[in-house]
């Protein structure tokens, strides 16, 4: 008798971090997050961008702030504002 393979079932916790949310939309897995995950990864992306000038002080890091803020709202886009 042979065994029939099974879908491994994927339980996909709240994200914390940038990087986090990040790796959801790469695999697609953001839509089995309910409403409130969704609009926890909202958050954080903003909070990530409302940071920004504090990890990015000094003039001479501006091109690292703007390619930074890009990709940031760019993942903001692909989360749906």
């Amino acid at each position: 008798m042979q065994r029939i393979p099974t879908s491994k079932s994927t339980i996909v916790m709240t994200p914390t971090t940038v990087a986090q949310v990040e790796e959801l939309l790469q695999k697609r897995l953001l839509w089995k997050l309910g409403a409130a995950g969704q609009a926890a990864c909202r958050r954080i992306i903003r909070d990530a961008i409302d940071d920004l000038p504090n990890r990015f002080p000094h003039p001479s890091q501006v091109m690292a702030y703007r390619m930074q803020k890009g990709k940031l709202e760019r993942t903001l886009e692909r989360l749906g504002k």
